[in-house]
């Protein structure tokens, strides 16, 4: 039988398991949300463009799109460090050692995504304004600014990437072998992570992009699970406070 005590700690533990919970989710959507306005708008900017000088072309006459998709993957970036913190809390209870690394792992995303966001946000100051349309020497001038930042921000852009596709084999692990979720979201975590991977392969574009989007929807479909239903420990702390559980 529970003592008063002892039904009022679970009850705590319950709230607070719940919490988290619920502040983890609200993360993970806000974090979605913030990329496909980053994708959308990074898109509409047109600033990915196969030599240099075309692409500062399109970021001087596309300003505010390009400028918008910096900012959004900078709040992003902001927002997965926070979720890195809460997914800890919440699923530390099922494997602290794969729960402590996915959180690393994601939370080093973020700061890279963060270095990247910067890089991208110095190349919208440098570009702002219209673009001469010379060549010769006012062009070469043009374009030193963005060779020495664009592959700084390119290469932390891919490096939070691959730490994403790394923490989230790792979360998926966790959910195979506790099941604190579906095992299937587990299953399709692994594939979402290697499918990432290929973000080095040049000729993999399609590849990693796939895996980007299927990442953002695995992301969603986690945090609509946790918001509505919780993990598996909510559900044995609410058993336990409800009296099916002798403690």
């Amino acid at each position: 039988m529970q003592t008063a005590h002892s039904r009022n700690s679970t009850r705590h533990e319950v709230m607070s398991h719940r919490t988290a919970e619920r502040i983890t989710a609200l993360l993970l959507f806000l974090y979605g949300i913030a990329q496909v306005v980053t994708i959308v708008t990074r898109i509409a900017s047109g600033s990915d463009q196969p030599d240099a000088f075309s692409s500062i072309a399109m970021i001087s006459a596309n300003h505010s799109w390009y400028l918008a998709s910096k900012i959004a993957n900078l709040v992003a970036a902001f927002l997965l460090l926070g979720a890195s913190v809460f997914i800890f809390q919440v699923f530390r209870p099922f494997d602290r050692t794969l729960a402590l690394l996915a959180s690393v792992l994601l939370g080093t995303a973020g700061i890279f995504w963060l270095h990247s966001s910067l890089a991208g946000l110095a190349l919208a100051e440098t570009y702002g304004a219209p673009v001469p349309e010379t060549t010769g020497l006012s062009s070469n001038m043009q374009q030193l600014a963005y060779l020495a930042i664009e592959p700084v921000r390119a290469i932390a852009g891919r490096v939070g990437f691959t730490a994403a596709a790394l923490g989230l084999a790792a979360w998926s692990a966790l959910i195979v072998f506790a099941r604190p979720l579906p095992r299937w979201l587990g299953w399709a975590g692994w594939a979402t992570a290697f499918a990432m991977l290929f973000i080095w392969d040049p000729e993999a574009t399609a590849m990693h992009r796939l895996g980007g989007g299927a990442l953002l929807i695995w992301l969603l479909l986690v945090a609509g699970l946790i918001a509505w239903k919780g993990t598996s420990e909510n559900t044995s702390l609410s058993k336990t406070l409800n009296g099916d559980t002798d403690v």
